[in-house]
């Protein structure tokens, strides 16, 4: 199984008390956190926030100084704390590409192009991923369906085998590495590494693009933050 994927390890996050490590941020560290709704709509910030890391060589940080970057994302975006508000206890437009993009810009110190790619939809978006990767540099990638759900898997630790562990509906997750299958018959031919919620999971790429293919609003917006050395 060929393979393409980041160069150094991804984000380590140390919770000293419990002694446990993450594999990448968490937002369900704040549901019992004064600023709840992160850990329901914080994904984006979550996404952002282990990028920015990488990007500035930061392999390693503690829970605690990783909790103190999430606040201040909410500074830096004081909008986002409106987007997270959930209506009814449910609806909320949760944190957007542009306001990724924002943090972003000003964590990274002006060294990266970043845009959008909703506009160019799903046109060369696995091609995309693989160049980001190759490059070194981790892929924000926004999951969205109105009304589909998209499988997350993990492997098998016994067989090897990839098993369903999740589903998710409107999600940001980091993209990691991209394994391709050389059998063009095989299932799962094309998976995608991720990191979510802490830990190591993958998405089946035909999967996702039977998941997003339904209207134009789902092309859009489940897609891609474009990172390019200036």
């Amino acid at each position: 199984m060929g393979k393409i994927g980041l160069k150094s390890d991804y984000i380590k996050i140390i919770n000293p008390s419990k002694k446990i490590s993450y594999f990448g941020g968490n937002q369900g560290w704040f549901i019992n956190d004064y600023k709840s709704n992160i850990s329901r709509q914080g994904c984006g910030i979550i996404s952002a926030i282990d990028a920015t890391l990488y990007l500035n060589e930061v392999h390693e940080i503690n829970v605690d100084s990783y909790k103190e970057m999430v606040y201040k994302f909410t500074k830096v975006c004081p909008l986002s704390e409106v987007f997270m508000h959930e209506l009814f206890s449910r609806f909320a437009i949760g944190i957007t590409p542009w306001q990724i993009s924002k943090y972003l810009r000003k964590t990274l110190n002006g060294n990266y192009n970043i845009k959008w790619n909703g506009i160019h939809g799903h046109r060369d978006l696995l091609l995309k991923i693989e160049q980001m990767l190759d490059a070194d540099i981790p892929v924000i990638w926004g999951l969205y369906s109105f009304k589909n759900r998209l499988t997350l898997y993990q492997v098998d630790k016994e067989t090897g085998e990839f098993k369903e562990s999740k589903t998710v509906n409107s999600h940001y997750v980091n993209a990691i590495s991209v394994r391709r299958n050389s059998r063009g018959d095989a299932l799962h031919r094309i998976m995608i590494e991720v990191s979510s919620w802490g830990r190591r999971y993958y998405i089946d790429f035909d999967e996702y693009l039977a998941y997003a293919k339904q209207s134009f609003a789902s092309k859009y917006f489940s897609n891609l933050i474009i990172i390019s050395p200036k």
